[in-house]
């Protein structure tokens, strides 16, 4: 069934997140090294023990520490570093890190309480009321965010929140599902019958021709013209193309 206008121009905007959806698959099959879509499904969690109202953190160097989740448990600490007036200083770790001490105070840790920071991309699109409730209810934080992000641009729509499944709906027929409780296990596009899926487990994508032509398009182009997608596989339909990833190496939870 054709999308009508409202629901094509809302295809549009998505499209160029599938483009990057495929061409990080391929990047990340090319080097066998999947960190990239496990650090999409399931946050990278750090810990260290605070000692006289201080706690160092050894980070890699990419870590968007502004963005990261602080916590302590027996405090009740829970917030992004960034909406934190705390005092931070950073030095030199190990090749590809940092040491990142923060001085908490008393206040705000005992010695040998348990800190840990927590990143995910995810969080950048954090929706009120601001639990970061990613590492238990997955699927549902990632619908909350996107109908956050959506109603920010003037969109209405509807969420569905379940255990494992929860929906966006973009309209009567138009919808985004996440599936996951404890981490991130697949994302699809939907327009009735057609789909557009991206699997994170096992790091794949299915696009179809009508929701998605210039992708579909790229993909059919590149595979007739003999491109090789090294450690990936594609198959070609005449309204779908499928992209796998052929192995995974690469972990970033800590």
């Amino acid at each position: 069934m054709t999308a009508s206008a409202a629901e094509r121009e809302l295809l549009d905007q998505i499209e160029p997140y599938v483009l990057m959806s495929a061409s990080t698959l391929i990047s990340c099959a090319y080097n066998q090294n999947y960190a990239a879509f496990d650090l999409l499904s399931r946050p990278h969690v750090f810990r260290a023990t605070a000692s006289a109202g201080q706690v160092a953190f050894e980070l890699p160097e990419w870590l968007p520490i502004e963005e990261a989740l602080l916590g302590v448990a027996e405090t009740g600490l829970h917030s992004i570093v960034k909406h934190l007036a705390l005092q931070r200083t950073a030095g030199a770790g190990k090749p590809g890190t940092r040491i990142q001490h923060f001085q908490l105070g008393p206040a705000l840790c005992s010695d040998g309480d348990v800190v840990t920071l927590t990143y995910s991309p995810w969080f950048r699109f954090a929706a009120p009321p601001y639990r970061f409730e990613l590492q238990s209810h997955a699927a549902g934080y990632v619908v909350a965010a996107l109908g956050h992000l959506s109603r920010a641009r003037g969109l209405s729509v509807r969420l569905e929140v379940g255990t494992d499944t929860s929906v966006l709906w973009l309209s009567e027929r138009l919808r985004i599902e996440v599936m996951g409780t404890t981490e991130l296990t697949d994302i699809s596009v939907l327009l009735d019958d057609d789909e557009a899926h991206l699997c994170f487990t096992n790091p794949q994508l299915s696009v179809s021709r009508q929701m998605f032509p210039d992708v579909y398009a790229a993909v059919r182009t590149a595979s007739e013209a003999g491109e090789q997608f090294r450690g990936a596989s594609v198959l070609v339909k005449d309204d779908q193309v499928l992209l796998c990833g052929d192995g995974r190496t690469g972990d970033v939870q800590a």
